[in-house]
């Protein structure tokens, strides 16, 4: 199972563009790649700026993970 990705710094990770998205890729490879669908404004966007962006994704998708799931049984036949 891999390692829930942590905010990352700039000697953690190597940043690449392609197109319209960046992929930040970890130096160690506990943690792996992330594909980052920016837009076409990644080319003129610096590796810090690229990746102050990727770790406000992290932060916001570890806020998701504070809310508590809780399922909701539909009985049978209903809409």
């Amino acid at each position: 199972m891999r390692k829930p990705r942590p905010l990352t710094t700039l000697q953690e990770v190597i940043i690449t563009r392609e197109r319209e998205a960046a992929t930040i890729a970890y130096k160690d490879p506990a943690y792996g790649t992330s594909t980052l669908q920016i837009g076409p404004e990644v080319a003129q966007m610096t590796d810090l700026e690229i990746l102050d962006l990727y770790n406000q994704t992290l932060r916001a998708q570890a806020e998701l993970t504070k809310i508590p799931y809780v399922a909701t049984e539909i009985p049978l036949g209903s809409p």
